[in-house]
């Protein structure tokens, strides 16, 4: 009979330390921290709330005191001033800055009674900033009475990005393209530590690996190739960029990215690792593919013949007798009035529908009737020498070419066209013995272009 009743005082004692320590443990309960604004770097009011536990009453005579934990990559000022923090409405009553374990004590101005629920907040003024990179955080809080700390998670997520603009070359349907993306920096960018993440939208090719060798940032090439999930690349900052900075992000179209082959608007985002990312729009349209100029004779002033070759876009069929193609030819070409449409080859084919019509610097005439071309495929103008078209002075040029099908113009490959020479002069003396007076013939011929008056 003893022995059962020392069992049950054993056990009752056991349930009873069971419920105190549950109450010591559980003395403060879980809560909520808000960031306003939650940017990185920004200097930030922050709202911590919770409950104390039910027999952890804080007194103000007493000086009791509630602590704030933080991560080392939030700043901290040297003091905060008492009028700067809130609890519950009230100034505090002292607040304690411990820099260098990331600890701010806040002295309470009232009575706080067992299960009350607490808000304290720090005033923007109070001078607490964000850390500056993005992620998931926890701050701490503990009370005078207690020693369990109760970590409550925030996010910091990245300033926006501002003056964000685009360029795509070409711009056609269903091509490698060169991308240029420019914007403002929201925050320090460091080397070997920030990346830029730039999304591509649905229905682009983007190739498994780059060599980053084609990306440049700031005019500074990638020494470590980008990460490829996806749509996505993740570029590794190859320079430090200063907040308020532009960032010029260039990249190659031999990278191998490819337009969509469906014409229409698009999206493409672009975010790092400090900011919350911004898109930008623009449209992929239907055009050809980059022509190839050759010019024979390549020489300024002399009429030639003119082989233009280029690939139709991915919808850019063209149907013979119904379709066109127009050349605009650089400054300084000179156009005859007329051409006769037989001086002009398609494919080998002669034009033999409509007439070469010109406005400005541009011909435009009709596929042959017998000449179908697929889209995606390659198509070969020859403009013969007697269609009239003589060709600049000399320098480096380019023209553009557009189809009914594929209506954007795209500029050509550049082209050369060199100065005219004469021919090797021959020399004729006379008499030729040494030491003799004599008469010295020189002959050659000008060039097409070396009329002289």
């Amino acid at each position: 009979m003893q022995r059962k009743s020392l069992l049950k005082v054993t056990a009752l004692s056991m349930i009873l330390t069971l419920v105190f320590s549950t109450s010591v443990l559980g003395a403060v309960y879980p809560g909520s921290v808000a960031l306003s604004p939650n940017q990185a770097g920004a200097i930030v009011e922050l709202t911590v709330s919770f409950r104390l536990g039910a027999e952890d009453g804080l007194a103000e005579q007493a000086g009791d005191s509630i602590t704030l934990i933080f991560d080392n990559r939030f700043s901290l000022p040297t003091s905060i001033s008492s009028s700067r923090v809130l609890v519950n409405g009230l100034d505090a009553k002292a607040v304690k800055v411990d820099r260098g374990a990331g600890r701010i004590q806040v002295v309470v101005p009232e009575d706080l009674a067992g299960g009350e629920e607490v808000t304290i907040i720090f005033l923007v003024t109070a001078g607490l900033r964000n850390p500056e990179v993005t992620g998931k955080y926890d701050i701490g809080v503990i009370t005078s009475r207690e020693n369990q700390v109760l970590w409550m998670p925030c996010e910091i997520i990245g300033k926006p990005l501002t003056n964000l603009r685009l360029s795509v070359d070409p711009d056609s349907a269903g091509l490698n393209a060169a991308y240029t993306i420019r914007f403002t920096a929201p925050a320090n960018l460091l080397l070997g530590q920030d990346s830029i993440k730039v999304t591509f939208p649905s229905g682009t090719t983007v190739p498994k690996n780059i060599d980053g060798k084609w990306i440049k940032v700031n005019n500074h090439t990638l020494s470590i190739s980008p990460s490829v999930v996806g749509r996505t690349l993740s570029l590794p900052i190859p320079v430090s960029v200063g907040a308020g900075k532009e960032v010029t992000v260039a990249i190659d179209s031999s990278a191998g990215i490819r337009n969509p082959i469906v014409s229409g608007d698009y999206s493409l985002t672009v975010q790092t690792s400090k900011d919350t990312g911004a898109g930008a729009w623009y449209r992929v349209s239907s055009g050809i593919g980059q022509p190839n100029v050759t010019i024979n004779p390549a020489i300024a002033d002399s009429t030639a013949r003119y082989t233009i070759g280029f690939t139709t876009g991915p919808t850019g069929s063209l149907m013979g007798g119904q379709d066109q193609i127009t050349i605009a030819f650089p400054r300084g070409t000179y156009l005859p009035a007329s051409i006769p449409v037989s001086s002009i080859k398609v494919n080998g084919v002669a034009v033999n529908i409509g007439t070469v019509s010109k406005a400005g610097n541009a011909i435009t005439f009709y596929l042959p009737a017998q000449v179908n071309v697929g889209a995606s495929k390659p198509v070969n103008v020859v403009i013969e020498t007697s269609a009239g078209i003589q060709n600049p002075e000399a320098g480096s040029y380019t023209l553009s070419v557009y189809t009914t099908a594929d209506q954007t113009a795209v500029t050509s490959r550049s082209y050369t066209v060199i100065g005219s020479s004469i021919s090797q002069p021959t020399v004729t003396v006379d008499p030729d013995t040494a030491w003799a007076d004599a008469k010295y013939t020189i002959k050659f011929n000008t060039g097409s272009a070396g009329a002289l008056v």
